[in-house]
């Protein structure tokens, strides 16, 4: 082994007890490091970088670089378009990024990471209220785009088809206890506030209903 790959072991090491010791603070230039020595001499297209990538991008998230955060899971989908949907780590960090891009009405970015969360949900995981917990939130992001462009009616056909699905689909699954009810809780809430911005009033109420049923 050599010096080289000696030392970037020592410093991965390093880094990853900072990171489960959970000082993110002292792990990020550590994992940073890392990173710049392998893409140096191997470039990130390099699997190994992988793990790491993802550390980083977590201890970032932690820490409040949300920007930096985004920037190496925008760089990860890039070098691996496929490998994500293995890696649930993966996508609940990019969810946890998308809820924090909604709550800071940058519902485009949102949208980015919940159609990528969901599309992996889909494909991947085995509990079924976690895909539709990405398609609500991905509803939640593209209604939240149309209201800021109002005539964006595309936009809002999705949200509905989506938050139907979902309802559908849990009303088809076990008897609804915590996680789970809380999502149809926050999914007939969408679909209240959806219909009453389409002006269909009868149907708001209808869901209205059923909200007022759920939350008793």
């Amino acid at each position: 082994m050599t010096k080289n790959k000696i030392t970037t072991n020592v410093i991965d090491g390093l880094g990853r007890s900072h990171y489960k010791n959970k000082d993110f603070d002292a792990a990020i230039p550590l994992f940073e490091e890392f990173l710049a020595t392998v893409s140096e001499a191997q470039g990130l297209a390099s699997f190994n970088v992988l793990g790491p990538m993802k550390t980083l991008a977590e201890c970032y998230a932690k820490t409040g670089e949300m920007a930096k955060a985004e920037e190496i899971y925008d760089e990860i989908l890039a070098q691996w378009p496929n490998v994500e949907h293995g890696h649930f780590e993966v996508v609940g960090q990019m969810e946890a990024i998308g809820k924090s891009r909604l709550d800071a009405k940058n519902y485009k970015k949102a949208e980015e990471y919940f159609r990528t969360s969901a599309e992996a949900r889909n494909e991947y995981s085995l509990q079924r209220w976690q895909k539709y917990q990405s398609m609500t939130f991905l509803s939640l992001s593209l209604m939240g785009q149309a209201i800021v462009r109002p005539t964006d009616g595309a936009r809002l056909d999705e949200a509905q088809q989506l938050l139907l699905a979902v309802i559908e689909g849990l009303d088809k699954g076990p008897k609804l206890t915590g996680k789970v009810k809380a999502l149809k809780v926050k999914t007939a809430t969408a679909l209240v506030h959806l219909f009453v911005k389409r002006g269909d009033l009868k149907q708001a109420q209808k869901w209205k209903k059923m909200l007022d049923a759920l939350q008793k």
